[in-house]
């Protein structure tokens, strides 16, 4: 009775194109626009990377071998932020936007930049790779080759708050500073803990499971970054994936 009713319904807008609902797109709609398609920046960087953005709207990157910190604009220009340093890597901002700190790790070092792209070394003698910085002045870090993850808080004390995952690679501290997030290069999971009032770490678990490429027995998973909502995305070997708060891949 009703399948002439259906058939009008369904051909109505005959002979226009047909038009697919969201679907299964609706996560990566919520987060990018899906008329668009990826816009090219900058380039002719030797290797680009330790991406860091402030409350402004900057994003930052490092070109280690050529030993030079770059900035993009709001409107997407780029330009010279810091020239001739020793092989800056990953890049992270303290809480207030003012002060950019930077790994280095061929100089096992730590050091802040300021505006006017001024080095103060931080720390010195550590093995560092990827580092973040809480609203208390705490600065995580990981040591992939020691297989740690270092804590030197605001008073410039050090100490190693866990150990024992196979490659920590990108350290992410969630928007609320509850809790630290570390990938794993080596495994399939990426790891969480809970932050104790002291700084410390606790109550850690494999959270996020990452897809891998078909007979993978590694993600790749190095940089990560978090958006006010909470979704965490990640450099992996299979591409950027990005997980929800229940640590899914959407």
């Amino acid at each position: 009775t009703v399948f002439p009713d259906a058939m009008r319904w369904l051909w109505k807008d005959w002979p226009a194109p047909v038009k697919a609902g969201v679907g299964s797109h609706q996560p990566l709609a919520n987060i990018v626009s899906m008329d668009k398609g990826w816009e090219l920046v900058g380039e002719g960087y030797r290797a680009p990377d330790g991406l860091a953005a402030n409350a402004a709207g900057e994003v930052f990157f490092a070109d280690k071998p050529a030993g030079r910190i770059y900035g993009i604009s709001p409107e997407g220009q780029v330009g010279m932020f810091a020239d001739k340093q020793p092989a800056p890597g990953h890049l992270a901002f303290g809480h207030d936007g003012k002060l950019l700190y930077a790994s280095e790790p061929e100089k096992k070092r730590i050091v802040a930049y300021d505006d006017h792209g001024k080095a103060t070394t931080i720390a010195k003698g550590v093995n560092v790779e990827d580092l973040t910085v809480s609203h208390g002045g705490n600065i995580y870090f990981t040591d992939p080759g020691d297989k740690k993850i270092w804590l030197i808080d605001a008073k410039g004390h050090k100490k190693v708050v866990d150990e024992g995952v196979a490659y920590p690679a990108g350290v992410q501290l969630t928007p609320d500073q509850s809790l630290l997030i570390v990938s794993d290069s080596k495994g399939q999971f990426i790891y969480s803990y809970q932050v104790a009032e002291d700084g410390s770490l606790k109550f850690k678990q494999p959270f996020f499971y990452l897809h891998l490429r078909d007979a993978a027995m590694k993600s790749g998973a190095s940089g990560m970054t978090m958006d006010t909502l909470g979704n965490l995305y990640i450099a992996t070997d299979l591409g950027v994936q990005v997980c929800d708060q229940a640590g899914r891949v959407n």
